[in-house]
C-alpha cells in the first residue's frame, strides 16, 4: 500500500484479518452458490483476493478469470458465461456507460456491478446502471483494512455516489485531528476505524505503523476516544488528506469510494 504516505509499504494482514473481512462482507455482498463472478482484478491485490476470490470460494460460487482486462473479451465473457456479478474499478464503469462496444453484447445476466479502488461519481453510476439495467454500487476500504470498511448492501437501498454503511463489527468516527473531538457535519477530519479486519502494522516500518495505528490493548483502555474491549487495532487515516492519493477526495488511504 502507498495510501498513507505515498511511498510503498508492505501491509501485514493476519489470517484472522482476512477471514474476518470475508465474514464481514458476506451479508452485504450476498454472493451465493448460483452466482457467476467475472475476475479481472488480480488476486494478489486485496480487492481481488478478498472481495472476489475468497468471498466467492467461501460460498461455492463460480469465478471466471481473465488474464488481463480487455473490454471486448470482458463483455464477451459476461455474455458467454452468463455472469451475474462484476467487481470492477471506475474506469470499467466508464466504459460500460459510454463505450459503443457494449451494445454488441447481451449483458442482461448481470445482477449487479460493484465498483471499488477509487471513488465512483453518482452521475456515472446512474448512467451505467440505466444502460445495463442493474444496480451499480460501490464500497470503501483500503489495504490496511483487508480491505472493506463499508459497502452498499446488495439487498439494500442504493443511493448513487454513496459508499454504504459500515460492515458488521466495524466502528468509525471522524474527528478534528487538532481538538480530538467529533468533526462538524460535512467538515473534513481524521477518520478513526476499529475492527477485526484492521492490519497489525507495516512490515519492518515501525514509524509508519506508529503513525497509522493508535494502538492495541487487551484491557479496555481508551484509544482515540473509543473504548477497546479486546485485542483490536485502531487505525488512523486522514479524510481529505494531502498525500499522493488526496485527489481521490475520500481519504489518504486507498480509497474505494466517496463519502
Amino acid at each position: 500500500s502507498s495510501g498513507t504516505t505515498g511511498l510503498p509499504k508492505a501491509v501485514m494482514l493476519t489470517h484472522r484479518n482476512l477471514i474476518a473481512n470475508v465474514a464481514q462482507t458476506g451479508p452485504g455482498l450476498a454472493i451465493d452458490a448460483d452466482d457467476v463472478l467475472i475476475a479481472i482484478l488480480p488476486f494478489f491485490h486485496i480487492y481481488g483476493q478478498t472481495v472476489v476470490m475468497n468471498a466467492a470460494l467461501r460460498v461455492g460460487a463460480t469465478i471466471v478469470t481473465l488474464p488481463r482486462f480487455d473490454l471486448e473479451a470482458f463483455l464477451g465473457t459476461i455474455e458467454r458465461y452468463r455472469v451475474t456479478r462484476a467487481f470492477v474499478a471506475p474506469p470499467v464503469v466508464l466504459a460500460l456507460a459510454k463505450h459503443p462496444l457494449v451494445e454488441r453484447f447481451d449483458l442482461t445476466s448481470l445482477d449487479e456491478v460493484f465498483s471499488g479502488a477509487a471513488p465512483l461519481g453518482a452521475d456515472l453510476a446512474e448512467e451505467a446502471s440505466a444502460r445495463l439495467g442493474c444496480p451499480v454500487v460501490q464500497g470503501y476500504g483500503l489495504t490496511e483494512a483487508s480491505p472493506v470498511l463499508t459497502l452498499v448492501d446488495h439487498e439494500g437501498i442504493n443511493r448513487p455516489g454513496s459508499i454504504g454503511p459500515l460492515v458488521p463489527n466495524t466502528e468509525a468516527r471522524i474527528v478534528d485531528p487538532d481538538a480530538g473531538t467529533d468533526a462538524a457535519y460535512g467538515e473534513p477530519g481524521q477518520l478513526l476505524v476499529r475492527g477485526p479486519q484492521v492490519m497489525i502494522g507495516y512490515l519492518d516500518d515501525p514509524d509508519a505503523t506508529a503513525a497509522t495505528l493508535d494502538g492495541v490493548t487487551d484491557d479496555g483502555q481508551h484509544l482515540g476516544g473509543f473504548i477497546v474491549p479486546g485485542p483490536e487495532l485502531m487505525m488512523r487515516s486522514l479524510w481529505g488528506g494531502t498525500s499522493d492519493l488526496a485527489s481521490h477526495t475520500a481519504t489518504s488511504g486507498a480509497a474505494a469510494g466517496a463519502p
